[in-house]
């Protein structure tokens, strides 16, 4: 059997070689070193094969946020629960398995403006409806006005996100975290509620 032959990748696991060399070189030298270029190099392929996966460096990074960044999922399951408690524990398991997945690259690639502008809008999660949707079942919850439910929803959700290091290095796993972020933040709501809502 020819060894070259044998040693080909199908399109499918080449793409995934080339986003992990992608993803390597971003880790180690940041956004402004990747170029297609750079991420051949990397993978160890020619500029011609790279080209025949990706034609620009902002199709590369749509693609490795995609596989990097999966909230749609997870978020809209959270955002369709039926009970506001429910919608904390989902959303928080959500975003605190994120955290410890992916949060690097994926901090990386969404708080670059550069990123932004090369990815456009719409490729980028839309944090600001997953806000609106937890702001106003809090409201219809606990009786709260909305500028308050806004504010809650906005401390609970983004407390989250910049928690993945300090999490890792007092030694605990995602499921604790949320467990524990989902209780602290359900007593907050009822004790907001206590002081600012309709029945107060």
């Amino acid at each position: 059997m020819d060894r070259a032959r044998a040693s080909r990748l199908s399109r499918e696991d080449r793409r995934e070689q080339i986003l992990d060399s992608a993803k390597a070189l971003i880790l180690e030298g940041g956004l402004s070193q990747c170029t297609l270029e750079a991420v051949a190099i990397q993978a160890g392929i020619s500029k011609a094969l790279i080209y025949r996966h990706f034609s620009t460096v902002e199709d590369l990074l749509r693609a490795l946020l995609s596989r990097e960044y999966h909230p749609a999922a997870g978020d809209l399951k959270a955002a369709e629960a039926n009970d506001f408690p429910e919608r904390v524990r989902l959303g928080t398991e959500r975003v605190f398995a994120y955290c410890n997945e992916n949060r690097a690259l994926v901090h990386m690639l969404l708080n670059d403006p550069g990123v932004a502008r090369l990815l456009g809008a719409d490729a980028l999660p839309a944090p600001d409806s997953v806000h609106r949707v937890f702001a106003g079942h809090a409201a219809a919850t606990y009786g709260l006005p909305p500028g308050l439910a806004s504010l809650g929803a906005y401390l609970m959700l983004n407390a989250m996100v910049g928690s993945g290091d300090p999490v890792e290095r007092m030694g605990l796993t995602s499921e604790t975290a949320a467990a524990f972020w989902t209780t602290f933040s359900l007593a907050g709501w009822a004790a907001v509620a206590a002081r600012y809502g309709q029945k107060a």
